[in-house]
């Protein structure tokens, strides 16, 4: 099946991107239109971190490899294989390794709904366009490192490298899907699911860092 984690996950990535006709409409844009609210208050809270704080820098890491572990966690299995499913195993790999350079471990297991089963076109919604917003991100942190604002070299998660055309692809097929049809209502609420435990996510990170700053250092 192919279709394509602020941070990661700008709502301009999503809803102010210029786009061809072929890729919106249907399944697409009522992915955008029905997870709007959750994205929204997500991107307030990941908008508010300064990337060039490697406190803020470090709840980033620890909230993005949370929330990504538990979407990985939680694919349906039974269902078509998301084609962000293969990008996942680096990108918790680099979080971790960027998480661990700051003096830091990942977090435990996020608890939000156990019982979910994460269909392809929410993983991939998700997934894929996070990535496609890592650009912006990755010249956010840029600009940080080279005013001094931070000393610290973690950023292997925005070194990896992303092919765009696996969004555009994941737009196409998306767009094609009746926003009616059943798989609908289903990746709409699979997506809101995985905006949900990211923002859970967010949350334990901030409390994380703020209970204890320095207690995890190396």
């Amino acid at each position: 099946m192919t279709q394509r984690l602020a941070a990661g996950l700008d709502r301009q990535t999503f809803a102010n991107r210029p786009e061809r006709d072929a890729t919106s409409g249907g399944l697409r844009s009522a992915l955008r239109d029905g997870s709007r609210m959750a994205h929204d208050q997500l991107d307030t809270g990941f908008s508010s971190l300064d990337l060039g704080y490697d406190g803020d820098y470090a709840v980033f890491l620890l909230a993005h490899e949370q929330g990504l572990r538990w979407i990985f966690d939680h694919i349906d299995r039974a269902a078509p294989i998301p084609t962000a499913q293969a990008l996942m195993p680096a990108m918790l790999d680099a979080l971790g390794n960027d998480i661990m350079a700051l003096g830091h471990q990942p977090l435990p297991q996020n608890p939000s709904d156990n019982a979910v089963l994460l269909c392809p076109w929410a993983v991939d919604y998700v997934v894929l366009g996070s990535r496609l917003g890592t650009e912006v991100l990755r010249r956010r942190r840029a600009a940080a490192v080279a005013s001094a604002q931070t000393h610290t070299p973690a950023d292997s998660y925005f070194a990896l490298p992303f092919d765009a055309a696996m969004w555009r692809e994941f737009c196409v097929m998306a767009s094609q899907v009746c926003d009616r049809d059943p798989v609908a209502k289903r990746a709409i609420a699979d997506t809101k699911a995985c905006f949900a435990a990211f923002d859970l996510s967010l949350t334990q990170s901030r409390r994380h860092m703020s209970r204890a700053p320095t207690e995890h250092m190396l």
